[in-house]
């Protein structure tokens, strides 16, 4: 078992700028006057609204309208969809995410933030090297964020920050470590578990851990399970490590993204309704694996997606609160007891509200 890590000092002079990695997680605060913080640049930087309701869903809309149209096309495209359909509660919901986790461990900002990460980083083509979670930016941009006519020092503060890789792409040595104050938890190799789980529940009464971090996969058999679920149960932060890494270590109790999306508020009914949500066309595979196409339902705010009829998003789309539902009718070729049933149903989604 291996606590902590250690970093090699190659310059201790103090006429150097401090330079801090991405990693090991998006930090907390703000960035301190005569230092360069890559992780809370890129915090400040990705983590806004702007990004997921601009280009990350022009993106993921691009992908989804390229997919093809066969089964195997769709399916591969799969995640492409729901990443697209998480655009809109995250743009809703980035903003105060980003500034809870700025002032500090917050299970729900992470919970936000960690989905962010996985819908942004494809899009960007940045590898998730940073605690196996969070992107690591490429040279350019690390680069573009110093001045040439200063001498930096990076300097690391904590395992997988990815400190040794902003060398590379700097140029700039290494400077004493800061290390970011963790709870106290150990590492091992996953397949040691369940033989060795008696001397790591030890260290709970002896050194106070409070999570185990895995060096390779626990072991899928009987015994694996039984001993991780054992961890689970008996450490308070051992759930938020194994999904979100030293992060969720800090964090100690993070809820899962889904759980923070609720089904959105029924809307008021009258003659004149207009849309409140927003409605899409994708490929989808039926119960056959056939290519179909499905309406969804998206809110700009914290709301499930819910799928509807194809019809359903058509008129949802001539909802504009000036027509009557006869004229709506009369625009879409639909009889009108069709489009007063449909309309009638979008309001009680609370897709639409007079």
């Amino acid at each position: 078992m291996v606590w902590g890590c250690i970093v090699e000092v190659t310059i201790s002079s103090a006429d150097w700028t401090p330079l801090y990695p991405p990693g090991p997680f998006p930090p907390h605060g703000t960035e301190p006057i005569g230092t360069v913080d890559l992780g809370i640049r890129l915090r400040d930087a990705l983590y806004v609204r702007s990004m997921y309701v601009g280009p990350v869903r022009r993106v993921l809309a691009d992908a989804v309208l390229r997919a093809g149209k066969t089964p195997y096309q769709v399916a591969a495209a799969a995640e492409h969809v729901i990443a697209l359909l998480d655009t809109y509660p995250l743009g809703a919901l980035i903003e105060d995410a980003r500034e809870a986790w700025k002032r500090g461990p917050n299970g729900d900002a992470l919970a936000v933030l960690s989905r962010a990460t996985e819908v942004l980083a494809p899009v960007l083509g940045w590898p998730r090297t940073v605690d196996r979670r969070w992107p690591l930016p490429d040279e350019e941009w690390m680069r573009q964020q110093l001045d040439p006519q200063v001498n930096y020092g990076v300097v690391a503060r904590g395992p997988r920050d990815g400190a040794p890789a902003v060398c590379v792409a700097t140029g700039q040595p290494m400077a004493p470590a800061e290390p970011v104050d963790l709870p106290c938890y150990c590492r091992m190799p996953g397949d040691k578990l369940a033989a060795t789980l008696d001397d790591v529940l030890a260290l709970v009464d002896s050194d106070g851990i409070v999570a185990v971090e895995f060096e390779s996969f626990v072991p899928t058999g009987a015994d694996g399970l039984a001993a991780h679920d054992q961890l689970r149960n008996l450490l308070p932060n051992q759930t938020a490590m194994d999904t979100y890494g030293l992060a969720g270590l800090v964090a100690g109790q993070v809820p899962n993204w889904s759980t923070l999306l609720g089904d959105a508020p029924p809307g008021v009914a009258g003659p004149f309704p207009k849309a409140v949500a927003d409605g899409l066309i994708i490929p989808k595979l039926d119960a056959d694996e056939n290519v179909v196409e499905r309406g969804v339902l998206v809110w700009d705010g914290p709301y499930r997606a819910v799928y509807v009829h194809p019809a359903a998003v058509e008129v949802l789309h001539s909802l504009d609160g000036k027509r009557s539902l006869d004229e709506i009718a009369a625009s879409v070729g639909a009889s009108l007891a069709l489009v007063v049933e449909v309309a009638h149903q979008l309001v009680e989604l609370g897709a639409a509200s007079a």
